[in-house]
């Protein structure tokens, strides 16, 4: 956590992706994170609804089995904002961090 925060401090991003339900990620976790990294820690929670109804377990993966990848679709959005975020630190040479 401590090498996490240093690297808050220059310019990394943590992007955390949970369902509301999820009792594998817990809103603890991330007002845990929330508290310990700031502004740097970006948050996306999801309905349950929102996940894939055709997944064998409850609402946990939001970018593999619970992902309805289709335009509109939340879940789809929050793929779309990891690759953002994967396009803006890994392809605009940007070495902050």
């Amino acid at each position: 956590l401590a090498v996490v925060k240093q690297r808050c401090a220059r310019g990394l991003t943590v992007l955390g992706l949970r369902f509301t339900g999820d009792r594998l990620v817990p809103q603890e976790r991330f007002a845990f994170l929330r508290e310990q990294l700031g502004d740097a820690f970006m948050a996306v929670e999801l309905d349950d609804a929102d996940a894939n109804p055709a997944a064998t377990m409850p609402p946990h993966s939001v970018l593999t089995e619970h992902l309805i990848d289709e335009p509109g679709q939340p879940t789809r959005a929050a793929l779309d904002q990891v690759l953002d975020l994967f396009r803006h630190r890994l392809l605009s040479g940007s070495q902050t961090e």
